[in-house]
């Protein structure tokens, strides 16, 4: 799901006026491979990724002592996105573009 997630994103702040549109993302690292494939897609896509530190943010609504079950520490990131290649959620489709026959088969990378 990272891979649709990142160019709804990309695709919703492309037109955005702003000189340096953000995507404030929250998230728990369960699976540090998870992690990597997310911040590697996202710097593909355009997107310079730095984390923020959690006291900019109110997480005391979200869970009581700033950790989860288990002790882990969810961390936050902002991910702002530099204008170099057009979203292909506002591209036209192209012959280059595999679809498969259904979502779980989709992809959008050219080839």
């Amino acid at each position: 799901m990272i891979e649709p997630l990142l160019h709804t994103v990309k695709a919703l702040l492309w037109n955005s006026s702003h000189d340096h549109p953000t995507f404030i993302v929250g998230l728990v690292n369960r699976a540090s491979s998870t992690t990597e494939i997310f911040f590697n897609f996202a710097k593909y896509l355009g997107f310079s990724c730095s984390k923020v530190h959690n006291s900019n943010f109110s997480l005391s609504e979200v869970i009581s002592d700033g950790r989860l079950e288990g002790g882990t520490e969810p961390q936050i990131f902002e991910l702002i996105l530099t204008k170099t290649t057009k979203p292909i959620l506002l591209d036209e489709v192209k012959k280059d573009y595999i679809v498969g026959r259904d979502f779980d088969e989709n992809m959008s990378m050219p080839c």
